[in-house]
């Protein structure tokens, strides 16, 4: 699956009449109204709503991690419902870093091993998961905490620990849902500003969920959602 060689030729991931409906007791819930959306390698997009809007629904259907009910999705070309599931996780292993609001930091392990995680999965020898770990916290300053537990860690710390863990397979796509929704201010300030460099200096294409309106300033592009239609799509000049 030559997913890194149709970066150039496809959109990196688009949708096409998604439709996400889901019971909830007697009620049928239409989280998603028909969506139709293309994106870019290299474009920082946030997506906007008011819960229930169909956010967080849209996320994990463009991902691969929910099904919808109807429509279809392309990661780099390929179309999520004509692959296995084996093809998928690869699939998803190789494009796609997450990032949670959860951090979901193994509690036990120091921000080091939870790191080199990422590299257990994809079956590398210590020795490489060890320095590819070791680089990224380095480069997120987080060397002089690479023997912390998350419990010894600040929430910041924590969610750059997640980054660094989302980016060691060196993914062209990085995702969020709510990724600064458990931190303060400034602490979400300094995630976005690494997020945004990503997109400059690395190319790499973020899609965020969120509820922060300021998160709007570091997009090339905003979304806004409302009982699962699009009702705005803003890209910013140049």
């Amino acid at each position: 699956m030559a997913a890194a060689e149709q970066l150039s030729e496809k959109p990196i991931l688009a949708a096409r009449g998604l439709h996400k409906e889901f019971r909830l007791g007697s009620q049928m819930i239409h989280a998603l109204n028909g969506i139709d959306l293309t994106i870019p390698q290299g474009q920082f997009v946030v997506i906007m709503g008011a819960s229930g809007s169909g956010k967080s629904t849209l996320l994990y259907a463009l991902t691969g991690l929910d099904i919808p009910s109807a429509g279809q999705v392309y990661i780099a070309g390929h179309r999520l419902d004509h692959i296995s599931q084996d093809e998928l996780a690869h699939l998803r292993g190789q494009m796609i870093g997450f990032i949670f609001q959860g951090f979901y930091l193994v509690p036990t392990m120091t921000a080091l091993d939870n790191v080199m995680l990422a590299g257990m999965f994809a079956r590398h020898p210590r020795e490489v998961r060890y320095k590819r770990a070791s680089w990224l916290l380095k480069v997120l300053q987080l060397d002089d905490r690479m023997d912390h537990r998350p419990d010894q860690l600040s929430g910041g710390q924590q969610q750059r620990v997640a980054i660094a863990r989302a980016l060691y397979n060196d993914p062209p796509i990085i995702v969020g849902d709510e990724p600064t929704g458990a931190l303060d201010s400034k602490t979400g300030t300094i995630i976005m500003r690494l997020l945004r460099q990503l997109v400059t200096k690395q190319r790499k294409t973020v899609l965020i969920v969120t509820h922060d309106e300021s998160a709007t300033q570091y997009a090339d592009r905003v979304i806004r959602l409302k009982d699962g239609v699009i009702i705005d799509d803003t890209q910013k000049a140049g």
